[in-house]
């Protein structure tokens, strides 16, 4: 439920920020479309960070695990 109200958050402070640019009678600084894309692009970099920190991690933990049952033998 949080990351809904993250969103709500959000989304209603963009909504803020385009009635600010309206009623200052300017546009947004960045063109629509461009904007969007590179959104997205930082959507899909921060994805990509957490599955290759989580892949990371399991093959430290998994190369622990082994180099601690190899010294008990």
């Amino acid at each position: 439920m949080s990351n809904l109200r993250e969103y709500g958050y959000s989304y209603a402070a963009g909504i803020v920020a385009g009635v600010v640019y309206f009623v200052l009678h300017t546009s947004t600084p960045a063109p629509p479309w461009p904007a969007l894309v590179g959104l997205c692009g930082i959507l899909l970099g921060e994805s990509t960070g957490r599955r290759l920190n989580k892949q990371f991690r399991s093959i430290r933990s998994t190369r622990a695990s082994r180099s601690r049952t190899f010294h008990e033998i």
